[in-house]
């Protein structure tokens, strides 16, 4: 067991060291080319009770996510409780944050829903319905500031536009895969089939036929998950809401920084326009966090939000609430997850290793009954 779990040891040490690199590097850059007096400035005239609600948001992504898991759950017969399902979130947004393009997220909290009981079937369904519903508000936000603010799009940089474009490209094939998914499983099954025999031919991995089998059955599970989601018109909507107020609580972070950093000129709508252009924009990037790309958008696209004075710290403050504090607080959950399942697991070695000893004893006993007899 513990020869299976080292190369997925060192993926998430590799991991987590490529993400410190990578916060190392973009605030080297960044300072090395900015005024530490501003920062200095702003801290000095920021109102802190601006933060408190900015840094609460963090917690109502949490809780968003893992209301969604249990509504979506419970509609699939599988009953968690709040408290495994804000767990689940976190390992979600934990997974997501440390991995290229967000690609741990998913099969981290598959793997620590099936460690409770859940089937991957079901959990892949709602994990796949929750990411769905994402990105449908992500473009009716998009949609929205399209409509009411344009100026802000038409007003950018080539490079931004382009990047902007790439995101909605990317975003929007997720989507159609997802509903692919969800609607016409075969489809996904005959893909993950010929997969699976590429990667075998590519000695990627062995028994291609064993693995496409174990897929094929999930996947017959999965149909019938997905089939029902996609009947039931109030849990989409229910879990719609949900991802509605996810998204606001994420992208209000940085309205609420606008606002501690003592500015009230303009309005909710047009500050957080830009956090949807961003967060759209920067989708596509292959990086844990899509960190330096995040960062250095920031500082482009809020110009015409806060003073050049203003903008690296409001940056900095929208980056530690928004992610760095997320990161913090889900890797805490996550660590205490999987302290919780290891205390499980000793606790289930001892009592199995206890009655093994007690069939021995008995064993033991019987034998020397028999020879007394004799």
């Amino acid at each position: 067991m513990d020869n299976n779990n080292t190369p997925k040891k060192r993926r998430y040490i590799f991991d987590i060291l490529f993400l410190l690199v990578l916060v190392a590097a973009t605030f080297w850059l960044i300072f090395s080319q900015s005024e530490l007096d501003d920062i200095g400035r702003a801290l000095k005239h920021t109102d802190f009770k601006w933060l408190i609600p900015a840094a609460g948001m963090v917690f109502v992504c949490i809780f968003c996510e893992g209301f969604n898991y249990m509504v979506v759950l419970g509609e699939l017969g599988t009953r968690i409780t709040a408290r495994r399902s804000m767990t689940y979130a976190a390992i979600d947004l934990y997974f997501c944050a440390i991995t290229p393009s967000a690609s741990g997220g998913q099969p981290a909290a598959t793997y620590y829903m099936a460690k409770d009981g859940v089937s991957v079937a079901n959990s892949s369904a709602a994990i796949l319905f929750f990411t769905l519903q994402c990105k449908i508000i992500n473009f009716l936000y998009l949609a929205v500031v399209l409509i009411f603010r344009p100026l802000f799009v038409t007003t950018q940089s080539l490079a931004f536009r382009i990047m902007l474009v790439a995101g909605i490209c990317v975003s929007f094939l997720l989507m159609l895969f997802i509903t692919i998914a969800m609607l016409k499983p075969v489809i996904v099954e005959k893909l993950v089939s010929v997969l699976c025999r590429l990667l075998s031919a590519l000695k990627l991995i062995k028994r291609s036929q064993k693995t496409a089998e174990r897929f094929r059955h999930v996947g017959l599970d999965f149909k019938v998950a997905a089939k029902e989601l996609c009947g039931k018109k109030r849990v989409f909507f229910k879990s719609l809401l949900f991802c509605f107020f996810q998204r606001t609580a994420l992208f209000s972070v940085v309205w609420f920084i606008y606002r501690a950093l003592g500015f009230s000129q303009l309005d909710f709508l047009t500050v957080i326009s830009c956090q949807v252009l961003l967060s759209v924009a920067v989708d596509f990037i292959p990086l844990p966090g899509a960190i330096g790309a995040t960062e250095m958008s920031f500082l482009h696209v809020f110009r015409g939000i806060f003073p050049q004075a203003a903008l690296l710290p409001a940056m900095l403050m929208t980056r530690m609430c928004n992610f760095y504090l997320c990161l913090i607080v889900c890797a805490v959950i996550t660590l205490s997850n999987i302290i919780r399942l290891s205390v499980r697991q000793n606790h289930a070695n001892t009592a199995l290793h206890e009655k093994s000893s007690a069939g021995d004893e008995i064993i033991d006993e019987k034998d020397n009954n028999d020879d007394r007899l004799l």
